[in-house]
């Protein structure tokens, strides 16, 4: 290895100077991994549109990484499926509503920081289109696109 460092960086020591040390992570467990749970385990996520797609997906990979979850989605039921799933990973609170509520988007970040004192990151995924699934863009009214579109 330290003749690849030598000769510089090639097509022929790139794949040497990329794997860098090998480190025993059965003695020594994965660095980032603990690294990453700290800090993260002290994070704490609001995720909206958190019941299906995309944002159940965020949650799960937020979840896996030890952040502490404020879930909302307009589903009461799917939400609170997704909310038992990811208890057992993490701290979980959920709210089911709609966001365009004003008031509603106050309970949930009024729940969220009784419970964890601080909210850390926001995932926007609740759309502005309507019901799930959303509908076509064929389908989809002038309003509904210049509103959705910005």
């Amino acid at each position: 290895m330290a003749g690849a460092r030598n000769r510089g960086l090639s097509l022929e020591t790139g794949p040497e100077l990329a794997a860098g040390p090998k480190l025993d992570k059965a003695r020594w467990g994965d660095p980032l991994e603990c690294m990453n749970l700290s800090i993260m385990s002290t994070q704490v996520a609001l995720i909206t549109g958190a019941s299906r797609g995309l944002g159940l997906e965020v949650a799960r990979a937020y979840a896996r990484r030890g952040l502490r979850l404020i879930l909302t989605a307009r589903g009461a039921e799917p939400l609170k499926q997704a909310a038992d799933e990811l208890a057992a990973l993490t701290d979980v609170v959920a709210l089911a509503g709609d966001v365009a509520d004003p008031e509603h988007d106050e309970r949930v970040v009024r729940v969220g920081l009784d419970k964890f004192q601080h909210i850390d990151d926001l995932v926007n995924n609740a759309s502005e289109l309507g019901p799930s699934p959303m509908p076509e863009l064929q389908n989809l009214s002038r309003e509904a696109f210049e509103t959705s579109c910005g």
